[in-house]
């Protein structure tokens, strides 16, 4: 997979997986998704279409593991937790003989300002080292 693959895959999971319940909007403040059932008629217009983004279930499991450590963690103010302000990068830390997987949450920022650190008004930085083996979160950090 290639960074950018990643990066599109944190991109998509960050924006489906911040709630349940909002389906695919981009934003909290965006439209509700209508109500629609899928038939099997639908299922036969899918067939021939492209796929816009290809998971695999070790992906799934890195993303789920840095979301999740992410949402539980104490020392991240809730105000400074909305997801539609990161972005996700990951990397496999080849420095390393222990297989870790790196993931970077970018807290986005205005250009117009300066900052030093890791921290802005709409969040924190924040980067996991995963383990290959088990997608367990093995350490946090905050960037400065």
């Amino acid at each position: 997979m290639t960074k950018i693959t990643f990066l599109l895959l944190g991109i998509f999971l960050v924006q489906c997986c911040e709630s349940p319940n909002r389906g695919l909007r981009a934003h909290n403040d965006a439209q509700t998704v209508p109500n629609r059932t899928i038939s099997a008629s639908d299922d036969m217009k899918l067939i021939g279409s492209e796929v816009d983004i290809s998971i695999s279930t070790q992906q799934l499991q890195i993303v789920d593991s840095i979301l999740t450590s992410f949402k539980n963690d104490k020392e991240i103010p809730l105000s400074k937790k909305d997801l539609s302000n990161y972005r996700l990068e990951i990397r496999r830390d080849i420095t390393s003989e222990n297989e870790l997987i790196i993931g970077n949450l970018i807290v986005k920022r205005d250009p117009g300002k300066i900052y030093v650190g890791g921290e802005t008004e709409f969040g924190i930085d924040v980067v996991y080292l995963i383990s290959q083996k088990d997608f367990v979160v093995i350490q946090r950090a905050f960037p400065k």
